[in-house]
């Protein structure tokens, strides 16, 4: 029985191959990374909104006090 072994150029071509597939999937799973974080900002957003809806559909259509001013923004 002969055994047959991979010679050094067909391992050197396996991990080329696999290399450039690697570098095409990155960016799409950087683009993807990207699009969640989107998604969960909106979702976010999404309930502050449906939170200050429903607590000025309980106070008589007053929104919450807050002690953010314009100037606050100017200092950050």
């Amino acid at each position: 029985m002969k055994l047959r072994a991979f010679t050094l150029i067909e391992l050197l071509v396996v991990i080329a191959i696999i290399a450039i597939l690697a570098a095409i999937i990155m960016p799409v799973v950087g683009a993807m990374r990207v699009r969640a974080s989107q998604t969960a900002c909106a979702s976010n957003m999404r309930q502050i909104g449906i939170a200050l809806i429903n607590y000025a559909s309980e106070n008589g259509g007053s929104f919450p006090e807050t002690t953010h001013t314009a100037e606050d923004e100017k200092q950050a």
